[in-house]
């Protein structure tokens, strides 16, 4: 199968994209190295695929308010009323028919529908939601979202019905990035800003950029949950905890 999804590949110039579900941490490179050998993979909460469209639709609009009157002879004046979220519309395709016996893509589906259903979590406090998702591919697209929209057009499926190959069409609504704020009493450092990483950051870097002090790199990882500081993806986004708080960390 290895060799079918390369020659794929080669031909259609593939590459890894991934959707993560409700604050998942970004895949790292190992994981989508492994994932590499299938065009749709899902594992835990994270939704690997290959993806390289012809097209995708990113969309942002601003909203105003006008009074119109009925003698005026001239367009209203509007009000700037704050611009809208952006979103993004895309297409996935799977495909598991070269495993005709036990092949099956209703995993991929099932996720992508689940993100149109309320949380477990959300139900037991109350406030029913679906989860939201974060959207990777490179390091220029990605963004916080919800899935407004997923539409599954199945073209293969086994004689007993199993879907074998099928393109998702999907929308993503963007929702803003939060910075969640601890209780100091509860031992808990208190994040104050938010930091994307890019290509070539360092802990040690980002550290002596926020505090001029890259000894405090591991306040960065101790609060982020990084296992290994040599590896950063980019595009995931970091919580940088006050100055204070790091410097106790470190």
């Amino acid at each position: 199968m290895g060799s079918v999804v390369s020659l794929i590949e080669g031909k259609l110039g593939m590459s890894q994209a991934y959707l993560s579900l409700d604050e998942a941490e970004a895949p790292s490179m190992k994981q989508l190295a492994l994932s590499a050998s299938q065009i749709t993979a899902v594992s835990g909460n994270t939704f690997t695929f290959k993806f390289n469209p012809l097209s995708y639709t990113l969309e942002k609009d601003s909203h105003w308010a006008s009074a119109p009157q009925a003698s005026a002879g001239e367009a209203p004046e509007s009000s700037f009323l704050g611009p809208g979220a952006r979103a993004l519309r895309l297409q996935i395709f799977m495909d598991d028919s070269w495993n005709p016996v036990s092949g099956s893509i209703q995993p991929e589906i099932d996720f992508l529908m689940k993100c149109c259903d309320p949380t477990p979590e959300s139900v037991t406090e109350g406030k029913p939601r679906p989860p939201y998702v974060r959207f990777g591919w490179g390091p220029n697209v990605l963004f916080k979202a919800y899935v407004s929209s997923v539409s599954v057009e199945v073209s293969l499926f086994s004689p007993t019905g199993t879907p074998l190959r099928a393109t998702a069409s999907i929308s993503l609504t963007e929702v803003p990035e939060t910075v969640a704020r601890q209780n100091p009493t509860s031992g808990t450092p208190n994040p104050q800003r938010a930091h994307r990483v890019e290509a070539g950051d360092t802990l040690a870097g980002i550290a002596y950029r926020y505090w001029k002090d890259p000894n405090l790199w591991r306040a960065i990882a101790e609060v982020n949950r990084i296992d290994d500081p040599d590896r950063l993806v980019p595009g995931r986004e970091l919580l940088i905890p006050e100055a204070a708080d790091a410097r106790l960390m470190g």
